[in-house]
């Protein structure tokens, strides 16, 4: 795997043993688990407090174990399945240059678990009360229970976007490294904030919008690898469509009901972790009261103004980021209208881009259009 001649020997070889190191690092991690929790091995790999009455869970510690393991399967699973199945697959669809076929087991490999996100993020939103209307996303505000489908796609999710901040660092920068490195920090951020103060429905949203639109841009990279332009024309309009829609049109509704509906909607104090009962303390006296539940799973819960102000401003940072490249975007399509090659300007991008190794993101970025 191609590393640029800045990077240093550890580096290298953490990019060409990414599946020898995570194995390493999962052994490491099951022996620190079973020194400390010998009857509780399992909480590596599985969901943890399960409440029988119920039939729902809970958060606490353990979950943070389940995503330190999962982040580590996820960075050894991308890279055997790209050398072992994608890369063979791109060989027999026609890839004829080894860079080709690179690429395109990145995109590959992007597209299915996105597909595989969307699906399940999809069935959550589908089937939940806040379908049709986005207020009822903070009712009942915190929900100290929920489903283990919600459960896993939420630490599964989190899982990935910490992991897209480890491949980024062990593959190949490109000319956007630091938006895409600010773009999965903040992702990663509004995860754990939004898990730890229990707004895990309006958190679940927002990852299954995000998921469609990168469907489609891996697809269109896909079909561009295989020099299928056709398919990847009309694969980058619908793309661009998709894009809009999801990101510039629901995603700023989104952000408007955390900011018109969570204020009218969520009393400012303090709640139980465990009944969700509100408390007499008006509001958090320690940083441990955000860090809900990787902290304590019976603690205590605040939601006040900082928290408001806080995810609202990690949100427009991300809608910022979005823009820069719809922007980019927009100036393919603006090709297209006007004439101009729109296979050329990929193209052109794609030589810029044999030197700049491309990484996969939560949204990963676009191709960029030449501006002359």
């Amino acid at each position: 795997m191609a590393r640029n001649a800045k990077d240093g020997p550890a580096e290298s070889f953490t990019a060409r043993h990414q599946i020898g190191v995570s194995a390493s690092l999962l052994f490491v991690l099951w022996l620190s688990r079973a020194a400390r929790f010998p009857s509780d091995i399992g909480g590596l790999y599985r969901l943890s407090y399960y409440d029988d009455i119920s039939g729902e869970y809970g958060r606490g510690p353990n979950d943070f174990y389940f995503v330190l393991f999962w982040l580590i399967v996820f960075i050894g699973l991308r890279i055997a399945v790209m050398d072992y199945v994608l890369r063979p697959l791109a060989r027999g669809l026609g890839a004829r240059r080894s860079r080709d076929a690179q690429r395109f087991s990145e995109r590959s490999y992007n597209m299915l678990y996105h597909l595989i996100s969307f699906g399940v993020g999809m069935h959550l939103w589908i089937y939940s009360k806040y379908w049709s209307e986005l207020r009822e996303m903070w009712t009942d505000t915190p929900v100290t229970g929920i489903s283990g489908m919600m459960k896993g796609y939420y630490l599964l999710s989190f899982a990935f976007a910490l992991q897209q901040i480890v491949i980024i660092h062990i593959e190949q920068a490109r000319s956007d490294h630091w938006a895409m490195l600010a773009h999965h920090i903040v992702t990663s951020v509004l995860l754990f904030g939004s898990y730890s103060l229990y707004q895990t429905r309006v958190g679940s949203v927002i990852v299954c919008i995000m998921d469609v639109a990168d469907i489609f841009l891996s697809l269109t990279k896909v079909f561009n690898y295989l020099a299928w332009h056709t398919a990847c024309n009309i694969t980058f309009l619908v793309f661009f469509i998709v894009w809009f829609v999801t990101r510039h049109v629901i995603y700023p509704m989104i952000v408007w009901s955390v900011y018109a509906d969570a204020f009218d909607t969520i009393p400012l104090g303090c709640f139980s972790a465990v009944t969700g009962r509100r408390l007499s303390q008006p509001k958090a006296s320690s940083i441990v009261h955000y860090l809900q539940p990787f902290v304590y799973s019976d603690g205590t819960v605040c939601i006040d103004t900082r928290v408001y102000w806080s995810m609202l401003i990690l949100l427009g940072t991300l809608e910022i980021l979005m823009l820069f490249w719809f922007s980019a975007a927009a100036k393919i399509i603006w090709a297209f209208i006007t004439g101009s090659d729109v296979n050329d300007t990929r193209s052109e991008v794609d030589e810029k881009e044999m030197v700049e190794e491309a990484t996969n993101g939560v949204i990963p970025s676009i191709e960029k259009a030449k501006v002359n």
